[in-house]
């Protein structure tokens, strides 16, 4: 009967202040949207990888040393690591995946390029467990196997059979298709669509000696593949220092045998391997070569910061909406308390009330959630289902976290009124402790200083994704485009890259294995005459003319010539690791690699500008450029333009090459786009962000309105003195908003300096940033200062009239 009366309570009141009740449900609704969304998203990010049965088991191994100063740590590991994985006791299973560039593949009706494309063991799925839609793991067996996913099936074969399917791609390897899994989840660092055997590719090495590529089968400083270990149930982690014991020996052999003899240049170079469990390698690995890029976690945990002050704002958003009716629920609680109602019962009416509006405001932010999801997904580029988020177990937290939030709310109000005295109530009067006063302002002031804070971060953050834009990363973005191609035919290459040449609209064609943006491999080097000179070095193909048409500067010596085909140049970051100034005499040899014969020696004549693989976000790899005017690796082209081209240029290009090369399909993606995809991450940040810090905007301007109705109403007694003696409106409402304005200031002055030190914070992890300047912060200073100001005057204006003059 009681839980009954407190309903009738509440419907009344909010039938009766329907203006406030509105504003009430609607922050927290947003609030609990926007808390579930940001929940959602950390839930996202922090479930990668754990979805594989035993995945608290499986680790991958990783690289770590030194090459002379040159620091190795990457994700990469030597081919040959299998040798010692061979027959161990305590694996369940291990698997290597070796990753593959763009390649043509090709079958019965089928002629398409595949960039998802990896050669794996046999037993990767008794590693990771993808559920076949047809056929099964035990086909995968097969040599010449190759699994593929269930949209590549359909993208290639539509409503036809694969299975048994024979493909072959541009080198002449040829598989059979034996199963067919579904796609890979988003929640896995793990990226293919063909997943080839990988004996099926070392029997094919084994039988061509003479290619580069049959290097990896037995050097141990090759670094070129994914090593992935699964223990089994009765062991742990001791399994694995033994793994990396009988490694390490491995290495400091083969180290040992490349040349460096002598102790001083072995103390030079080390290569040692580590584990990581798989599920952290989406949130905290710091490798290099991952194959797919990683989050921040910084971001996540910025996220759960915002998580966490969106909560609090919606909570102080109640206190402030529900302070804001004070006056009339002053009165309310002087005639319960003279009819009897004890402390209890108005801590009871007031709880159930917050409550009631929690749960409303619960339903209502799941329908928003709903609606919003896509929308969040679009701008952000993810693919969260709250289906996978919102399970019987979550939706008992959900609950639970609701509850809470209604509690945290409730109380202040609850508390406030079920302390007045029965004397002061009946009265009518609203009387309150000035340090209750006190404490709301100061709620609003952090409320307007995070807010505001938010606001510096989102403008600062754009501006500095406008400037990595437009930065200078060793390409000109404009006016190029690439042919991602590939083709065992380099003379037809050979024959479209002059063809294209004679074309007026083409100022440049270059040929490149590896663009920017994508992963270069690591070979050893050293500096021949000097053992202890070592450095692992990233090496990339290209055409003479690749430089020009990438628009990249030569910042000293000159570009190879074409009749020395061991001439090369490299990246100033391999330039200041070797100490190599212009007219140094240096020559680099490969070690290793070659069955026989011998190794490859190259002369350094030039130095370019780094061209960046990564962004402006960590430094790039020392770098050496090939020749390779056969085109035989490099089998790229890049074009650029005279002057800004249209869509007619671009077909143009492509009716040239499918003149020459009917037979092979080509990708064209421009310089800027490749260009874009280095700050993905960054950009997605900035938005959301953004989306905060206007959610943050709209919720603060929520607690605004209902503390300058709060102070009118809570100075009524003196306003009307003051209005008895002829006082004006306009010196009225500035001696009601007094209070107001000052914790809008203290709010002001509190984010400058916070703001200030986040936005460095951020920028910090940056090679370039910009400059934060007094307009980065005061610009949205002035923009908070004048809402609030408007929020403010609109609300105290109408209250005053209300309360003086009606």
């Amino acid at each position: 009967m009681r839980i009954y009366n407190f309903i009738r309570a509440f419907v009344k009141n909010a039938l009766i202040n329907r203006t406030y009740s509105i504003l009430t449900l609607s922050a927290l609704s947003l609030g609990i949207a926007i808390s579930l969304l940001v929940l959602m998203y950390v839930y996202f990010e922090i479930s990668f990888d754990r979805q594989w049965s035993g995945s608290e088991r499986i680790y991958r191994a990783y690289s770590y040393g030194e090459f002379g100063d040159d620091k190795v740590n990457s994700a990469i590991t030597p081919f040959v690591f299998n040798t010692i994985l061979d027959g161990r006791e305590g694996l369940e299973s291990y698997t290597r995946i070796l990753p593959g560039s763009r390649r043509l593949i090709i079958g019965d009706g089928i002629r398409s390029m595949e960039s998802g494309f990896c050669y794996a063991d046999s037993s990767f799925f008794k590693v990771f467990d993808l559920k076949f839609v047809a056929g099964d793991m035990n086909a995968f067996s097969a040599p010449d196997a190759v699994v593929i996913t269930e949209s590549c099936a359909e993208r290639l074969f539509g409503d036809r059979d694969p299975i048994g399917e024979r493909l072959k791609n541009d080198i002449g390897v040829e598989f059979v298709v034996a199963g067919i899994v579904e796609d890979l989840a988003e929640t896995t660092h793990l990226r293919f669509d063909f997943i080839g055997n990988l004996s099926n590719l070392v029997s094919f090495l084994r039988g061509r000696r003479d290619l580069p590529q049959s290097a990896i089968l037995d050097n141990w400083l090759h670094l070129n593949s994914y090593t992935y270990v699964k223990l089994s149930p009765d062991y742990g982690e001791e399994l694995l220092g033994d793994i990396i014991a009988d490694a390490q020996a491995k290495l400091d052999s083969s180290i040992a045998a490349s040349g460096i003899a002598d102790r001083e240049a072995l103390g030079r170079v080390s290569l040692h391997v580590g584990f990581q469990p798989v599920h952290e390698i989406h949130l905290f690995s710091e490798l290099e070569d991952e194959i797919k890029p990683r989050v921040n976690p910084i971001y996540i945990k910025s996220f759960a910061a915002i998580l966490l002050f969106v909560l609090l704002m919606t909570a102080v958003n109640f206190i402030n909406l529900t302070m804001a009716r004070a006056s009339n629920r002053y009165k309310e609680v002087a005639v319960r308390k003279y009819f009897g109602a004890g402390k209890r019962y108005i801590v009871n009416q007031f709880m159930t009330e917050a409550l009631i509006y929690s749960f409303i405001a619960l339903f209502v932010a799941l329908v928003l959630v709903e609606q919003l999801l896509p929308l969040f997904n679009s701008i952000f580029g993810v693919k969260m289902s709250s289906a996978g988020f919102i399970r019987q177990s979550d939706t008992i937290w959900i609950l639970v976290l609701t509850m809470i939030l209604g509690i945290s709310a409730g109380v202040y109000p609850a508390v406030f009124f079920s302390g007045l005295k029965p004397e002061v109530a009946i009265h009518g009067s609203m009387k309150m402790k000035r340090w209750g006063v006190v404490l709301r302002g100061l709620l609003v002031s952090l409320q307007v200083s995070l807010t505001l804070c938010l606001m510096v971060l989102s403008f600062g953050m754009q501006k500095q994704v406008d400037f990595l834009r437009s930065s200078y990363h060793g390409f000109e973005d404009q006016n190029a485009v690439i042919l991602e191609a590939v083709s065992t035919d380099s003379s037809k290459l050979i024959q479209v890259a002059d063809s294209l040449r004679m074309l007026d609209k083409i100022a440049a064609v270059g040929a490149v294995r590896n663009l920017p943006g994508a992963d270069p491999g690591l070979i050893s080097f050293r500096v021949a005459g000097d053992s202890s000179r070592v450095l692992l070095l990233s090496d990339n193909y290209i055409g003479l003319s690749y430089f020009e048409a990438l628009g990249t500067t030569l910042l000293s010596g000159r570009y190879p010539d074409e009749r020395a085909s061991n001439e090369v140049v490299i990246n100033e970051a391999a330039a200041r690791f070797l100490g190599y100034m212009k007219g140094d005499s240096l020559r680099l040899e490969l070690l290793g690699g070659m069955d026989s014969g011998e190794a490859p020696t190259y002369d350094v004549v030039g130095v370019v500008h780094d061209i960046s693989h990564i962004g402006l976000k960590s430094v790039d790899r020392p770098m050496i450029f090939i020749r390779d005017e056969g085109m035989t690796e490099a089998n790229q082209l890049v074009l650029r333009f005279n002057e800004p081209y249209g869509q007619k240029a671009i077909d143009s290009v492509i009716e040239l090459w499918e003149r020459v090369v009917a037979d092979v399909p080509v990708n064209i993606v421009t310089l800027k786009s490749i260009k874009e995809d280095f700050y993905r991450d960054d950009v997605r940040f900035a938005q959301m962000v953004t989306m905060f810090a206007i959610i943050a905007l709209l919720l603060t301007v929520f607690s605004l309105i209902s503390m300058a109705s709060f102070e009118v109403q809570f100075f009524r007694k003196n306003l009307f003195i003051r209005k008895v003696m002829a006082a004006p409106f306009n010196l009225l409402l500035v001696y009601g908003l007094r209070s107001f304005a000052l914790y809008l200031s203290i709010g002001i002055v509190l984010a400058i300096p916070v703001s200030d030190f986040l936005l460095h914070l951020w920028l910090d992890s940056y090679l370039k940033s910009i400059q934060v300047s007094f307009w980065n912060i005061a610009l949205p200073a002035m923009f908070m200062l004048a809402l609030s100001a408007l929020a403010g005057y609109v609300t105290g204006n109408r209250e005053l009239k209300r309360e003086l003059y009606s």
